[in-house]
């Protein structure tokens, strides 16, 4: 089913774990609190006392591989860094780099250092689950005080821990505010909040706010699920199985539309969202999808839609509203106030004019499009990490693609007419 499988890892060894802590201390591989401390620092974090490693000394860098090592010959897809490196403010001196060294400083080395030695290891489609901008809900900040990972490696953030309920979503949003001002590419929460909510002791959240919050997920730069409590839609009831059921359908269908966007707004040093405000954090999804999230209970929502261009209702094609506008609209639970701009088509993937049949699909290497003329068209063909695998300029009303020789996985069809118009298929070989 081409699951990709991440393990959660930190950049702490708790002082009751025996030998492997005795060796590290031994050796110098902690961080310290002064200089001429003998000792290395302890702090208290969420799974015990333990002390950090010093990303500085390049011996304890080394020893640390080789324990990934470990994890990287299992052919692993990547980490989740959870934040332990916060505590550096504690323990700011560093026997490797020789001097105190900032939190900042800190951070970006662990992350680095995973983000770096296991695409080195496996490749450039290994991923780094990490966070981006997180005030931990105590205050509307952002910038470099409250960030995390480095920027460059931002393509599967998650921005921490928030309360189940409608105010912990908007914490959430605030942390992507910012982290799409720092430019942090693609990034998300945890949907229906990471922690449980005690008025809701069977699921640790209410229903309505895990939709409102599936919903949101959707339609974010990285959509994810996860955290305490109970976070598997068919536990709810089958109105929530089905609704999540056609989000992820939705999610599917948008992949071809953030990859493609990905690539340019990743140059730019941009996120894939862009945020209008911090009142309702409206915000643009690449450049033709706008999002109006939900931030408290209800169906009723004012929207305040950009000015330039219409806007077509994602949930129901006959809806357009003039560019500019505020109209309050009453969404259901079965919907979400999504809209794309009149004329574009960024989630039409499989439905396409153009493309008549792609067969067969799933395919063991070998994929037949056929079109609808036999006008000049491109064909490109993407991997889910962005990389070309092929590429054809076709004049006839139907094109092979021969993927025998990559691996299974999802691929991305791009297809360009002379006039410039692009259509997406998803293929994928199995």
């Amino acid at each position: 089913r081409n699951v990709k499988v991440l393990l959660w890892i930190t950049g702490i060894i708790n002082i009751d774990e025996g030998a492997i802590y005795d060796y590290a201390a031994e050796q110098g591989y902690f961080m310290k609190v002064l200089p001429f401390d003998n000792d290395p620092a302890v702090i208290n974090w969420w799974k015990g006392d333990g002390s950090l490693i010093d990303w500085f000394n390049p011996n304890a860098v080394s020893w640390w591989k080789s324990m990934m090592d470990n994890m990287l010959d299992m052919g692993i897809d990547g980490w989740k860094c959870d934040g332990t490196d916060f505590s550096a403010i504690q323990t700011p001196w560093s026997d490797g780099a020789g001097s105190f060294v900032s939190r900042l400083d800190y951070s970006h080395a662990y992350y680095q250092i995973h983000f770096d030695y296991t695409r080195e290891a496996l490749g450039d489609d290994r991923v780094m689950h990490a966070r981006p901008i997180d005030n931990y809900g105590l205050a509307d900040i952002g910038g470099e005080q409250v960030s995390f990972s480095p920027v460059s490696t931002g393509f599967a953030a998650w921005v921490g821990d928030q309360d189940a309920t409608f105010e912990g979503l908007t914490w959430a949003l605030n942390n992507m505010y910012h982290s799409s001002d720092m430019g942090y590419l693609s990034f998300g929460s945890d949907i229906g909040g990471y922690r449980e909510n005690d008025l809701f002791p069977t699921n640790g959240r209410s229903k309505e706010l895990f939709i409102r919050w599936a919903q949101l997920g959707t339609f974010c730069g990285l959509m994810e699920n996860g955290g305490g409590g109970e976070h598997r839609p068919w536990m709810f009831d089958q109105e929530t199985e089905d609704i999540y059921r056609d989000l992820v359908k939705k999610r599917y269908n948008m992949l071809p539309y953030l990859m493609l966007q990905s690539e340019s707004y990743y140059a730019q040093e941009q996120s894939l969202m862009q945020f209008f405000n911090k009142t309702d954090y409206s915000y643009m999804l690449g450049p033709d999808l706008f999002v109006a999230p939900f931030l408290k209970e209800g169906t009723s929502i004012t929207v305040n839609f950009p000015a330039d261009g219409d806007w077509t209702y994602l949930f129901d094609y006959s809806q357009t509203y003039t560019g500019g506008s505020s109209t309050t609209l009453t969404i259901p639970y079965t919907e979400y106030p999504v809209f794309f701009r009149s004329g574009t088509a960024p989630l039409s993937v499989n439905q396409l004019e153009d493309v008549t049949t792609v067969y067969p699909n799933p395919s063991t290497g070998i994929f037949k499009i056929n079109f609808s003329s036999a006008e000049t068209r491109s064909i490109e063909v993407l991997s889910i990490a962005g990389q070309s695998v092929f590429n054809s300029i076709a004049s006839t009303s139907s094109v092979s693609v021969d993927l025998s020789a990559y691996d299974n996985g999802i691929y991305v069809c791009v297809i360009t007419q002379t006039d410039g118009t692009r259509s997406f298929v998803k293929l994928l070989k199995s």
